[in-house]
């Protein structure tokens, strides 16, 4: 569990990788707000700081003296960029706290606070600890989150340095694993993985957030539709709600049924509706969002300037920035290959070779580590017409999970001045996501292309939010016309954000709460850190909930099948030599000889799934980690019988 000196300390590092980042930008994109200053650099300190991680954890190992060096190098230069820093002429400072509430802006101030004190609720009961296991407050964290549980073991107590891939044994990492190398540091100064995962989630939300609002106001300059937004954003999720007003209209009894089921995402996938909410589906379960967001609002707003002014300088700085993602989030950085080009013919200059080079020269090096050489899951890219929409039609597809946003979206796309001409270029290119979208398939599972549809919905959230904000302050007349047009207006604006606000509702009563792991499996997981080596090879199950892939840390030799399949990872054949060894485990000592493995795990599931039965392992080799149900079996000696 985590002790009060962990989360202070961990509170301390991220916030003196935070003002490295901020002082960066302040420093060098002078351009930015204060507010876009903060909400961007906040993330990309915390990249930074983490990226250094990397190569001082091979060289002096990863742990307490790493990080507390890295946390007291990012505050010191965070801190001299900040004093030393000229004052921009036009910045006048609060001179009072009245003066400081006076510039606040109440709507967005409610919204994002609002946010932040749901989310705090939210991330206190993702992953809790009870007396029956290790439970996740929603499905997306009971099913994502094993992975950056193993991620972050495989860094504190595997010694992944430099990183391989922590399912696959001696495979390139192809990942974006710094969120959750960021969450080990915190790890190693006292906090226990659940809590550094949740509490680094929180803050990273919420500075999602408050720089989707600053990105927003930059693209729209009006803080009321930048304001919705961000509502529009993180509450959106198209019309799965139909699931729960169909049993309400069966139960008649709309109370029991929000009491029972508010959301229903089966019978949301029987519908086929398949966009999600962006917080669940994304921010919440896939943490590298919460690098690739802020850094793509910083390229983006950087680039828009250095358009305008025709500034080299600021191309170069938006590369700098860009080619920050690969390690960061692989999903952003597949975006921006789609949309830069875009953005090129839209705004055609020179200076996007300047932002090429930097992008290149700071991505490339990251990208050779990270891949091996290989493409990875790009090695799947395909043509697939219509993204998921078979067997619907494809315009009736988008406009059942759209719903009220896509006849919105059509008026908004048409509406002139809606938004400022630069900015609407932008969003226009951000169009170029959906159209490429719907038409390549870039990874082995054609649903994950939702990850670049992110930044489509993201642009297109903005220029609805643009057009209802019109609407609301724009409308002629006034009395009972103006009030049913608002009401109106509010009606649709419940309508985009009810899919969202239901799946938010049943969470908080625990509707989607599943157990991660048993007693057993804490329990054999923490006998494993005990009894054995970081670097042993370990050959499990191949189940998503492996509580020696989440929690010891240990390199395994072929893990869960479904993550490896969609990460391009050939794993098929290693995946037979394991229901090989697990179907005659009494011939398995060769098989444990030739592949050097070191331990190999029986439990339920390799007894069931692969009729495992163990008694002549007992018989050969010792036992290490035991539980009722569970043995972990030493087999190091059948590489020495086979020498």
């Amino acid at each position: 569990m985590s002790t009060t000196v962990g989360i202070v300390a961990s509170l301390v590092l991220l916030a003196a990788m935070s003002a490295l980042g901020v002082g960066l930008l302040r420093r060098f994109a002078r351009h930015l707000t204060t507010l876009e200053g903060v909400a961007y650099g906040a993330p990309i300190g915390m990249v930074l700081g983490t990226l250094a991680m990397v190569p001082l954890g091979v060289v002096a190992g990863f742990g307490a003296p790493v990080v507390v060096f890295v946390g007291v190098a990012c505050a010191a230069a965070g801190a001299w960029l900040l004093v030393s820093e000229r004052p921009r002429p036009s910045l006048t400072r609060p001179t009072s706290l009245r003066d400081l509430v006076h510039r606040l802006s109440w709507a967005p101030t409610l919204v994002i606070g609002a946010f932040a004190a749901r989310w705090a609720i939210y991330w206190l009961n993702a992953v809790t600890y009870r007396v029956d296991g290790l439970w996740a407050g929603h499905v997306n964290i009971w099913g994502d989150w094993p992975v950056h549980f193993g991620v972050v073991s495989s860094f504190v107590y595997g010694a992944n340095f430099p990183p391989q891939h922590p399912r696959f044994d001696d495979y390139p990492f192809a990942y974006h694993y710094l969120a959750d190398l960021t969450a080990a540091a915190q790890v190693t100064l006292g906090m226990d993985i659940a809590s550094a995962l949740a509490l680094h989630s929180w803050i990273g939300c919420v500075l999602v957030a408050i720089g989707l609002y600053a990105f927003a106001r930059r693209l729209t300059r009006r803080r009321g539709a930048a304001t919705l937004a961000v509502v529009l954003f993180l509450l959106g999720g198209g019309l799965g709600w139909i699931a729960t007003a169909q049993a309400f209209e069966k139960s008649h009894d709309l109370l029991g049924t929000l009491q029972t089921l508010a959301w229903d995402r089966h019978v949301k996938s029987t519908l086929n509706i398949q966009v999600v909410n962006m917080f669940f589906g994304f921010l919440a379960s896939q943490r590298a969002f919460l690098y690739g967001l802020p850094i793509a609002f910083a390229t983006f707003s950087t680039l828009l300037v250095a358009v305008r002014r025709g500034d080299r300088r600021l191309f170069a700085l938006a590369g700098v920035i860009a080619g920050l993602l690969p390690l960061a989030h692989l999903g952003t950085l597949l975006a921006m290959v789609v949309i830069v080009p875009l953005l090129f013919l839209l705004f055609p200059s020179r200076g996007w070779l300047w932002f090429g080079g930097a992008a290149v020269a700071v991505a490339l090096p990251q990208l050779l580590t990270q891949l091996g050489g290989g493409v990875g899951a790009l090695s799947a890219v395909r043509f697939e017409l219509g993204w998921v929409a078979a067997p619907d039609p494809w315009p009736w597809f988008w406009l059942k999970n759209l719903g009220w946003f896509a006849p919105l979206l059509i008026a908004a796309l048409l509406t002139r001045r809606l938004v400022p001409e630069r900015a609407r270029r932008l969003l226009l290119a951000l169009v170029g996501v959906f159209v490429v979208a719907n038409v390549v398939a870039f990874q082995p599972w054609t649903w994950d292309n939702h990850k670049i549809l992110v930044y489509w919905y993201l642009g297109m959230a903005i220029l609805v939010a643009s057009l209802l904000a019109r609407i609301w302050r724009r409308t002629p007349g006034g009395g009972a016309s103006l009030i049913g047009r608002r009401v109106l207006v509010a009606g649709v604006i419940v309508s985009l954000t009810l899919s969202g606000g239901l799946e938010d509702l049943g969470t908080l009563l625990g509707q989607s709460s599943y157990r991660m792991l048993d007693p057993q499996r804490l329990a054999i997981a923490e006998q494993v850190r005990a009894a054995t080596p970081p670097d042993a090879l370990f050959v499990v199950g191949m189940e998503n909930h492996d509580p020696i892939a989440m929690l010891t840390g240990r390199r395994i030799f072929v893990g869960y099948a479904n993550w490896l399949w969609t990460e391009g990872v050939p794993y098929s054949d290693r995946a037979a030599i394991v229901e090989e060894m697990y179907g005659d485990l009494a011939a398995a000592g060769m098989l444990f000889a030739q592949y050097e493995i070191d331990f190999i795990v029986v439990g339920p599931h390799e007894r069931r799934d692969f009729g495992a039965v163990d008694a002549a392992l007992r018989t050969r080799y010792p036992i290490v980690a035991q539980t009722k149900d569970w043995a972990v079996y030493d087999v190091r000696g059948a590489q020495a019988a086979g020498s």
